[in-house]
């Protein structure tokens, strides 16, 4: 209910605001209501499955277009439908998984339920249900996690390897069994090999996109130096996080009040709050000296990597996106504070959620 009746909402107060045709998906067929979910990326994806890429689309990493590509000769020819199903069971396998994930590292109901509150409320969650890779991802992730714990390194590989062919990000998933391996005490398991080759596997993965990118294009680096197609806001050169910060406080005091204005606030609000949330999480861990907590060594690394990875194009475009993959932030929300305000955070959050998916759906660009 958390993840689905503010979108419903949303259509709704979406009516209130005019629609802007400006890279919302057009296929008559589909059901209006039901387009929505495929505007902005979902157009790209889709194009991607259907006619293969194009120069300015390398950013999109392969894995989620392929499966819509394949499971389309497999089940209804529709693309649309086959990227939709991919996203709704990818993201039911990843809310089963995280449960079991979390159970087996020893948490109790109620953090796992305040956790999964958390994610589903978050103002941005309802890209997890639309025709874009994060709920994949975060499937990919939390089995690789799961499996990786149980030692069941084939498995580990497997969903490692897929992670690092769906986004980006998933490359640096390799720094979680890195920092496992210091929980340990600096004591490797006894499969020492398999564990390393699983810890590999995200690795392998971008590795496989870059020599495809490089074989097709010349260029290994192809998705990191087509991102100024996406916006001239970002930079395909490597810009620091104080160049970053500046630009946006250059925003806020010159900028016209416009949906841009608006949106650019979202950003930098959401960023400081994930960082701050994620800081003071990662504080009060070291405070306690909780040195036998799995998922602080399991989560932490990675959403903090996963949170400023992105400034690096110089922009915090898409960033209330971005920052779902950060779990660690949810894990804090969810052990940490107090009752009555985890009740208003998940209220805040699911009257923000129901906005942003408003205007997302009238084709304004939110993330």
């Amino acid at each position: 209910m958390a993840l689905l009746a503010p979108l419903l909402v949303g259509l709704l107060v979406g009516c209130l605001f005019p629609f802007i045709d400006r890279f919302a998906y057009h296929d008559t067929i589909i059901p209006s209501f039901l387009r929505v979910f495929a505007n902005f990326d979902g157009v790209h994806y889709l194009q991607i499955a259907e006619k293969g890429y194009t120069s300015t689309q390398f950013a999109f990493f392969p894995l989620y277009p392929v499966l819509i590509k394949l499971i389309s000769f497999l089940l209804f020819h529709n693309l649309f439908y086959v990227g939709l199903f991919i996203s709704l069971f990818s993201f039911t396998g990843f809310a089963l998984f995280i449960k079991k994930y979390l159970a087996l590292v020893g948490e109790n109901n109620h953090t796992i339920f305040w956790f999964l509150l958390f994610l589903f409320s978050f103002p941005t969650s309802f890209f997890f249900v639309s025709i874009y890779s994060e709920g994949l991802f975060l499937f990919f992730f939390i089995a690789y996690l799961y499996f990786s714990h149980r030692k069941q390194w084939f498995l580990a590989f497997v969903f490692g390897y897929f992670a690092g062919l769906t986004r980006f990000v998933g490359l640096f998933l390799s720094f979680v069994n890195i920092g496992l391996f210091f929980q340990k005490e600096k004591r490797l398991p006894t499969s020492q090999l398999y564990s390393v080759c699983s810890s590999l596997a995200p690795i392998l993965g971008f590795l496989s996109y870059g020599v495809y990118l490089f074989v097709k294009t010349g260029d290994f680096f192809a998705f990191f130096h087509t991102l100024p197609s996406f916006g001239e806001q970002r930079s395909s050169n490597i810009i620091f996080f104080p160049q970053v910060i500046y630009r946006y406080v250059k925003i806020l005091i010159t900028a016209d009040h416009n949906t841009q204005y608006f949106i650019a606030i979202l950003e930098l609000v959401s960023f400081l709050f994930s960082v701050g949330i994620l800081l003071y999480g990662m504080f009060l861990f070291m405070k306690k000296h909780e040195k036998n907590n799995h998922l602080f060594y399991a989560l932490a690394p990675f959403s903090l990597i996963n949170i400023f990875i992105p400034t690096l194009t110089g922009s915090l475009s898409s960033f209330p996106r971005y920052v779902l993959m950060s779990l660690f932030i949810y894990y804090i929300l969810a052990k940490r504070v107090p009752y009555r305000l985890k009740l208003l955070l998940v209220f805040i959050f699911l009257i923000i959620k129901t906005v942003l998916f408003g205007l997302f759906a009238r084709g304004y660009f939110i993330s």
